[in-house]
Formats: structure tokens, C-alpha cells, sequence
């Protein structure tokens, strides 16, 4: 297996000095600054097993992994130097690097990443995602510097796995004795901050001052906090209580684009804002009327409601210029025409459903309130029901639901959009929908190495997507960081990481914080 799954640690250090080394840089000085930064939720600690986007976005903080994602989307080097695949595809050999240490002084080994990767696939951890390492056989290390891994049969989504948060390397003894983060057990990580001290309302994070990427990270630490009520987070940022608001509310991105304190960070996400569909229920039972349900959605209107316009709209899989693109032109119908075809399928008095959405997502509950009104003119009668956590997990289990607002995970492989979504298995397959054709195709298309034979696949599988509906995309929303102009030289990588704040550094009180 050749092509594109050789490429080298010399490839993407390239793409690593590329995205991180070649900045402007003020002259050398010691660390500075210790900002506040407010996500969503304060994070969890233990990004295997806790699903939470903050979860992930703290472990790249805490934690470096085997590989990593450079600022472009590109694959590149992490505590891997070096990744090669042989011709058939069933080997993957991992360099680790030489100047790693943990946060206790003691280097990292490729016994450490080993452990941390049997951690994952074994499933001994009770890890999220596990569809990442359903092909891994077996993890060896080799020596002291390089790991093996042995797969049942070639899947060239591995490396964008290993670069996922979901797989932090932390030491191989603590992974022998085991952990309690409840207990104030955290084991010591190797990327740029550690935790130095945990609150109900707060995490504390210090510097590693043994990271291996010299003179970094710049800041002395960072508090971070969790605020739900995205209208409060705006406020706290505004009013200066915060000085980094990561994934500002969409809403507020226009004026926060014209506040002269403010940096803005970001642009095109890689996550996808979609309806699931219960296609087990009655009404949208008929692939027809799941298809009409799709047609009579206004999605640039709704995205400009919304999102302020910070979305693209899509009814297809993968953005227009992506490689696995599909070809197909998805039919748009008036709201008097659905409302035809819905006379003709028997629904005289109009269609009725229940959509459901998470509560704890402001922008999911405008996008949903702004679709009940659009259908509602189409003849489509929806009942918006907004459910805390433990409903949703009941009324998942109930099944008493017709549609599911909802965001995929970040993704940059496509295998990493279809098969957690379209799988018979998939993790975020609220729709229990089930095809062998598609499983086949999601499947095969990570045993080829050639982009040309995979986008085929890719093509294939979202025509069956179409057809049948399981899924109706809305948009792609942007994603953007918030800053105080005080913080300087940071880059925004893609969601969900935090591997900006490695070469942040703070102007110092009293000085001119502006450009």
C-alpha cells in the first residue's frame, strides 16, 4: 500500500514547521501571562471515555498524541517523528521521538505509547470512538524508540486516528496501576500545560517547563471555565472577565468582528449540522417523505437566521471542493409543492413530527425553532421538544422520535464523518439506520490507498444516503476563537484542539496591547 500512506516524519515535519515554527516571535523572554478562557462546559478529564468536544480540546493541552493535525488540516508529527505502511497495508511502524519528557521529568518511551494505544483499541478503558481501532490486531514495541502496530487488514484512517485527542499518551505504569481522576489521580502528560489545581468551577493549568518544543509554551498557565448559557459566556468576554472565548457563539461573531479589542480566530468548521431521522417511526417511514422533508428546507435562509450567515449550507455530505465530493444536485420544492405531495400521500391535514435537540446547545435550539417555522409552511407540522441529557438518553430509548437536530464530530478523514454517522453501528447513528451495502462501502473504501478509488466509494455511499435519507444535512457552521488583543500569536487548529495556546504569549499590564 503506497502512495498518499507513504508519506514520513520528514514530510510532515515540514508541514509542522510550516504551521507552527515559521511566526513572528517577539525576542526571547520568560513566560508571561496567565489568561482565562471559558468553554461551553468545564472539561472532563479523561478524554477516552468522556465523549465531551471540551474534554478533547483539554487532553491537547494536557496530553500530546502519537500524531497530530497541523493548522492547514494536514497530517503531521506529534510525539511520532516518523510513520511508515508498508506495500500491503497491514503494518504501521511509529518512530517516537527522542526529547519528549512527561511532566515528572521521565521521558517518553515507545513502551509508553504502546500502552497508551492498547489502552484505546483494547477497549479496557472503555473508550469512545472505538470504531477508530476496530482493525488493530496487535501493538508491539520494537525498541526503545519504535512501535508497531499489527492490523487485521489495511485501513488507511488509522493515521488520522492516531492523530485524534482521543488517544493521549500518558505513562505506561500509570496505565498498569490504573487511576481515579475523582480522587485527584492525573497522571503526568507531555504536552505544553498540566493540571496544577481542580475546582467545581475551575480548572488550573501550569506550564511544563520539559515540553519538548523549546521556549514554549510562553504562558505562565490558564484557568479555564465552563459556562452553558452562551449569552453569559458573551458577556464575561465582553466585559473582560474572560480573555479567550473558545468557540464564540455564532450569533455574536458580527460584533465581535468589529470590537476593536477583540481578535477573531477561525473561519470554515468540519462539523456538520444535521437532522437524524427515526426512520422506524410511521410518518417518515416512506424514504419519499424523508426525501420531502429534506426538499422543503430554505437552508441559506436559515443558515443567515441562525448562524448570521457564519454557516455554509449543504445538503450533501462533504463541502463542493472536497475529493470525495458528490456529483448530485438535491431537489428544492416550494412549500406549496410539499404540501401537494403530501395531499397526494394522504396527509390531509398536514404531517405531523416530534423533533428533538439537545437543551444545552443554544445554537441547535435557534437552527430548530427556525425549521419548525419553515416547515410549518411546507405542511409539515413539528412538535420541538428541547430535552436535557438524561431525556434524550430516555427518549432514545423509547424511540418515541421523529427527527434529531444535532452536530456531527470534527472530522478531516471522511471515514471519520461517515462512520460514526451512517454505519449500522455508528456511534451517532441515532437512527438506528441499517444498510450492508453502506457498510460496505464505508468499510472498503479504507482498505484503498488510492484517493481516486476511495472518493468513488465515498460517492457511492452518500448516493445511497440520498436516496434513502437517513441523515438531512442543514449547514457547516464556521468556527471562530475569541481573544483580548493582550494575547498575541495565536493560531486557531482545527476543532476540536487547543494546540494554539503552545506559542501564545500575553502582553505584559501597562503595555500596548494593540496591533
Amino acid at each position: 500500500m503506497g502512495g498518499a500512506l507513504g508519506l514520513t516524519g520528514a514530510a510532515a515535519l515540514a508541514g509542522w514547521n510550516q504551521s507552527e515554527a515559521v511566526q513572528s516571535q517577539p525576542d526571547p523572554q520568560l513566560p508571561f501571562g496567565h489568561p482565562t478562557v471559558s468553554l461551553a462546559r468545564l472539561p472532563g478529564l479523561n478524554a477516552v471515555t468522556d465523549a465531551g468536544a471540551e474534554t478533547m480540546w483539554l487532553s491537547t493541552l494536557m496530553y500530546d498524541s502519537p500524531l497530530t493535525i497541523g493548522a492547514g488540516g494536514q497530517l503531521a508529527i506529534g510525539l511520532v517523528i516518523d510513520w511508515s505502511i508498508p506495500a500491503d497495508g497491514r503494518l504501521i511502524d511509529l518512530t517516537v521521538r527522542r526529547d519528549a519528557l512527561f511532566a515528572d521529568g521521565e521521558p517518553v518511551t515507545a513502551v509508553d505509547v504502546a500502552a497508551s494505544l492498547e489502552r484505546v483499541w483494547s477497549g479496557q478503558a472503555g473508550a469512545v470512538e472505538s470504531w477508530r481501532w476496530e482493525r488493530i490486531e496487535r501493538v508491539e514495541v520494537v525498541d526503545g524508540q519504535h512501535v508497531r502496530m499489527y492490523l487485521r487488514e489495511p485501513d488507511v484512517s488509522i493515521p488520522w486516528s492516531l492523530a485524534s485527542g482521543r488517544v493521549p499518551v500518558v505513562p505506561a505504569t500509570w496505565i498498569e496501576r490504573g487511576w481515579d481522576t475523582a480522587l485527584g489521580q492525573i497522571p503526568p502528560g507531555s504536552g505544553p500545560f498540566q493540571i496544577s489545581r481542580v475546582t467545581a468551577d475551575e480548572l488550573t493549568l501550569a506550564r511544563h517547563p520539559g515540553f519538548y518544543q523549546v521556549g514554549r509554551p510562553r504562558l505562565q498557565g490558564l484557568t479555564i471555565r465552563g459556562t452553558a448559557d452562551s449569552a453569559l459566556r458573551a458577556t464575561e468576554f465582553v466585559t473582560s472577565d474572560v480573555d479567550v472565548l473558545i468557540d464564540a457563539p455564532l450569533l455574536d461573531v458580527p460584533l465581535l468582528r468589529v470590537d476593536p479589542r477583540v481578535t477573531l480566530e477561525g473561519g470554515t468548521g468540519n462539523r456538520l449540522c444535521l437532522l437524524s431521522v427515526n426512520a422506524a417511526r410511521p410518518n417518515p417511514r416512506a424514504p419519499e417523505i424523508r426525501r420531502l422533508i429534506a426538499s422543503a428546507i430554505d437552508r441559506p435562509a436559515l443558515v443567515e437566521a441562525a448562524t448570521a450567515s457564519e454557516a455554509t449550507p449543504t445538503s450533501l455530505l462533504f463541502p463542493e471542493d472536497h475529493w470525495a465530493a458528490s456529483e448530485i444536485q438535491p431537489e428544492r420544492l416550494s412549500p406549496d409543492e410539499v404540501r401537494a405531495v403530501l395531499t397526494e400521500r394522504g396527509f390531509f391535514g398536514g404531517l405531523p413530527l416530534r423533533m428533538i435537540t439537545t437543551a444545552s446547545d443554544a445554537s441547535l435550539a435557534n437552527a430548530c425553532v427556525l425549521l419548525q417555522d419553515q416547515l410549518a409552511y411546507a405542511g409539515i407540522a413539528v412538535t420541538l421538544d428541547l430535552l436535557d441529557h438524561g431525556e434524550l438518553a430516555r427518549t432514545f430509548e423509547r424511540g418515541d422520535w421523529d427527527l434529531f437536530a444535532m452536530y456531527s464530530s470534527a472530522w478531516r478523514d471522511p471515514h471519520e464523518l461517515l462512520r460514526p454517522l451512517l454505519h449500522s453501528d455508528g456511534d451517532l447513528n441515532r437512527g438506528g439506520y441499517a444498510s450492508a451495502r453502506m457498510d460496505f462501502l464505508i468499510d472498503g473504501a479504507t482498505r484503498l490507498d488510492v484517493e481516486a478509488q476511495r472518493g468513488e466509494y465515498y460517492r457511492l455511499a452518500q448516493d445511497i444516503a440520498y436516496a434513502e435519507v437517513p441523515i438531512i444535512p442543514l449547514f457547516i457552521p464556521n468556527y471562530y476563537d475569541a481573544l483580548s488583543r493582550s494575547l498575541r500569536n495565536y493560531t486557531v487548529f482545527p476543532p476540536v484542539s487547543a494546540r494554539g495556546f503552545r506559542g501564545v504569549w500575553m502582553e505584559p499590564p501597562g503595555d500596548d496591547a494593540t496591533p
